[in-house]
């Protein structure tokens, strides 16, 4: 090796090594340079100067993109708190980025905003730890609040660029704040409707693509949440009162809660236990219901307060929160008449919570499989299930699940009676497992009960991730959601049934009410980017304000890429431009890109997967061997396969004739959904999972 060689080869491993970037990070940035040249100046000083013009220096109409509002706190005093604005976020990025404008235009053509009918803030809370979760000192584990418009449609929502971020806040600041969350939830609010902006009285004036000039009016239409998440924004009770269910006046828990003697629903016919299914025995809560109770409380601590009032003790006082179902706050946004937020129409549970994050689905996975080892049955165990799972290709963009069937891991949930996975891991199983238990399990005839059980809460899963696709009635969700609340409670009976069962029995009246239900797995993406600013931050000084400044900084950056359908994009060579040739005749090798994946109904397709697509006016189903752009119109080629009788509205899988001569050109933007499917041990013929979208109905 040359004395230049090797110099140049040590230069190149040397990159990053002082400070630590990733060797996808290095080459990036040189790519940078060697395109645009170096910087007149890139010091970490010039870096923070240039983030604070960029967040603080350069305001909108309606301000900075980070603005500072005082908070109260708990021992009297007041503290600055940084908050991404976002009337100026939405205003900022409608003028220098065109796809987020393209998506508000899009929206605008849909459905105008008018005094009327104002567009829908959908404003949404979780608690994040960027922290190593081997930490002892989890000091940066935050809250922060997302939001977006409904009117975007589901498709754009379900890309986490379109989310703001209005707050990073450590849980030792907010925990400081007199009223703690909600608090902070209400400095949220302000922000949407404050004394010089107001988004429901004066809106958002933006230019829109076309050159129209449109104001955008909106009002806080969806506060979307787990249990914890509403509980800590409104100040209700949630699971540790005797009325668990903020959307119900009398649903209580069905064991006694702390401090009392026996449960409500025992002492009062009025009241109605959550393993009850009959649903007209609860009485809905009202907005002006809700604000009862709130004064209900707010009294109650006033004569705590008040010294010559000897009766309300506090654990009296607590013990009729407790009762009542809500919590004292100096400062509850649901008395607030600016907000004028009606919670019973606007909270939307977050259905994965309810199914799939430790909920009803993949806690009745671990307990059924607890049971037939426990019983020492061979008809269905942990290896038989891998095995199974292992015969099934997935979408190469679906995360992997064959890692969850280790023989440690199967072990471990033998044993503790529980599944671990993440809520997509589990339902990108669903299908498999729906299979699996209705094929393989239920002929064996053992725990029969148990495992039609198990089916139909997989069933509604099914329904759950067709959601998207708008073709799911709340009609056909409440048959299938009541289907298996009503064999779990035979099976399991009342003393293992949960809140998030009664809260599962809300999802279709909310389906109805906003025409769409949102499942969180996208706002749980967007975590990352918390966790990529927050983790590495070490100095605690101005540790909300530094994190929220690159946060936004990022998504200013990100926003101007085209996020939308976005894929990575390759060069073909060598026998790759053979077909291309005959097929795209005319055209030079160098006018050819490949994309490595295209946006579809379940997730993205790649090269080898399984997908439908629109072909001469049908639906039909094939395998995708590439998709190439030729002057940025994207073609993909397809090996149709023929179907094996006529597809059944009913059924969950269907056969196909396996071809691989029948090649087809079709435009990308006709590729509809991508498939799990199983091979036949003949090669000839494949399984294929048909969602309900894609089922003739």
């Amino acid at each position: 090796m040359s004395k230049r060689k090797a110099s140049l080869s040590l230069e190149l491993v040397s990159l990053g090594r002082e400070s630590y970037a990733s060797h996808s990070a290095s080459a990036k940035l040189l790519a940078y340079v060697r395109e645009h040249g170096l910087p007149e100046t890139f010091d970490r000083n010039a870096q923070f100067r240039a983030r604070k013009d960029v967040c603080r220096g350069q305001p909108t109409e309606y301000g900075p993109l980070i603005v500072d509002n005082e908070v109260p706190l708990i021992n009297g005093s007041t503290k600055t708190m940084p908050f991404q604005n976002p009337l100026a976020f939405f205003s900022y990025h409608c003028a220098n980025s065109p796809h987020y404008a393209r998506i508000v235009m899009n929206a605008w053509n849909r459905k105008p905003s008018t005094p009327a009918d104002p567009w829908r803030i959908i404003i949404y809370q979780d608690g994040v730890d960027p922290s190593d979760m081997g930490s002892k000192n989890h000091s940066r584990k935050c809250c922060v609040f997302y939001w977006s418009f409904a009117e975007f449609g589901m498709y754009a929502l379900g890309h986490e660029e379109v989310w703001g971020t209005i707050c990073v806040c450590r849980n030792t600041e907010h925990h400081a704040l007199a009223g703690g969350l909600t608090t902070l939830f209400e400095s949220v609010l302000k922000l949407f409707f404050g004394d010089v902006h107001d988004i429901r009285l004066g809106g958002v004036s933006v230019n829109l693509p076309d050159n129209r000039r449109a104001v955008v009016l909106a009002r806080p239409a969806i506060l979307l949440a787990d249990a914890p998440a509403l509980k800590e924004c409104t100040a209700c009770k949630g699971h540790s009162g005797a009325l668990c269910c903020c959307l119900c006046i009398n649903c209580t828990q069905h064991n006694a809660a702390q401090g009392e003697a026996i449960p409500l629903h025992l002492l009062s016919d009025a009241a109605a236990s959550i393993t009850e299914l009959d649903l007209a025995k609860f009485k809905q809560h009202t907005k002006q219901s809700i604000r009862r109770v709130i004064e209900k409380i707010n009294g109650y601590h006033a004569r705590w307060q008040d010294p010559a009032d000897r009766e309300m003790t506090k654990e009296r006082f607590e013990l009729l929160c407790r009762i009542n179902g809500w919590n004292w706050s100096p400062s509850n946004v649901l008395l607030n008449d600016r907000f004028n937020l009606d919670l019973p129409r606007m909270i939307m549970y977050d259905w994965a919570h309810v199914y799939v994050h430790d909920g009803l689905a993949d806690v009745e996975f671990g307990m059924i499989m607890k049971l037939f080892v426990s019983s020492r049955s061979d008809a269905c165990t942990y290896r038989e299930l891998r095995d199974y799972v292992k015969a099934f290709t997935f979408p190469k963009s679906a995360p992997d699940v064959i890692q969850l069937f280790t023989d440690t891991a199967n072990a471990n949930n033998a044993k503790k009676g529980g599944f671990s996975s993440s809520g997509s891991q589990f339902l990108t199983l669903v299908p498999v497992l729906h299979r699996y238990f209705e094929r393989i399990v239920l002929p064996r005839g053992v725990h029969t009960e148990y495992v039609r059980s198990m089916l139909s809460v997989l069933e509604v899963c099914m329904l759950l991730t067709s959601l998207k696709t708008g073709t799911v009635s709340h009609t056909e969700l409440k048959t299938a959601i009541m289907d298996h609340l009503v064999k779990f409670k035979a099976v399991y009976g009342d003393n293992l049934m949960r809140p998030k069962h009664h809260y599962a029995t809300h999802l279709p009246k909310m389906l109805q009410e906003f025409g769409f239900l949102l499942g969180t797995f996208t706002q749980e993406r967007k975590h990352r980017l918390i966790t990529r600013y927050c983790r590495d931050r070490k100095n605690l000084a101005a540790w909300d304000s530094n994190a929220i400044e690159e946060i936004t900084c990022h998504q200013v950056w990100e926003l101007t890429q085209p996020f939308m359908n976005a894929s990575s994009i390759g060069v073909p060579r060598g026998l790759m431009l053979i077909p291309l040739r005959e097929m795209f005749p005319g055209v030079a090798d160098n006018q050819f890109k490949t994309l490595s994946a295209i946006s579809c109904n379940g997730g993205a397709c790649s090269p080898g997967d399984i997908v439908s697509f629109v072909y001469q006016g049908r639906l039909q189903v094939g395998q995708l061997l590439m998709t190439v752009a030729v002057d940025d119109q994207a073609e993909s080629l397809i090996a149709r396969w023929t179907a094996v009788g006529q597809l059944q509205a009913k059924s969950h899988w269907a056969k196909f004739r396996v071809a691989g001569n029948d090649v087809q050109k079709v435009p990308s933007a006709c590729i509809d959904t991508v498939f799990i499917w199983k091979l036949d041990t003949d090669q000839n013929h494949s399984l294929v999972y048909l969602p309900a979208e894609v089922r003739p109905r």
